[in-house]
């Protein structure tokens, strides 16, 4: 009967162990099923299965902190620029786009936009009858307004990130006004 007894102890020890392990098994579903609600309530909803919850739950987690934090910058980059217009004196502002009203200005600018140019790249973009002096006067004044720069290596003109911004600016500007009259006042 020693025999019997121990098999028996044994399937006892047995059934415990497995009895153990199920309510680990159904605390683990509990904490999934929990870990799922709280996906769901943050989660961008997809019709594929979740492969592993830990990975979903993260990616949701960071999704959610980068739109927080891209709403927090919008804000900060509205209220900047609130700030700088608000502090902007208006006559600094003319003289500004006055420095940048030339249409050859402009054109150079736009010729520059897509890399480096020497002056002679960007004089033969001109009429031949162009000036040569007013060239040089119109480069001369996008340099001092710090849209232009000429590198001392190779001699070529290239657009500032300035420059770059400010034609940007300009080409955003233009497309909400087109449609209207845009005629010299």
């Amino acid at each position: 009967m020693s025999n019997a007894e121990d098999e028996v102890k044994e399937l006892r020890r047995k059934l415990e162990e497995l009895e153990k392990k199920l309510r680990e098994v159904e605390e683990l579903r509990d904490e999934l099923l929990r870990a799922q609600e709280g996906a769901k309530r943050t989660r961008y909803y997809s019709y594929e299965p979740a492969i592993n919850i830990g990975e979903e739950i993260t990616t949701n987690l960071v999704k959610v902190i980068r739109e927080s934090i891209s709403k927090s910058l919008a804000q900060i980059g509205e209220d900047t620029l609130g700030s700088i217009i608000d502090e902007m004196p208006e006559d600094l502002a003319s003289a500004a786009m006055r420095s940048v009203s030339i249409p050859d200005r402009i054109k150079i600018l736009k010729i520059l936009y897509y890399g480096p140019k020497s002056y002679g790249e960007i004089a033969r973009e001109f009429p031949q009858d162009y000036a040569k002096s007013s060239l040089q006067h119109h480069l001369q004044k996008l340099r001092n307004v710090k849209l232009i720069e000429k590198s001392d290596i190779s001699g070529e003109y290239e657009l500032t990130n300035r420059g770059r911004t400010l034609l940007r600016l300009m080409a955003i500007f233009y497309s909400a006004l087109r449609g209207g009259e845009l005629e010299e006042s």
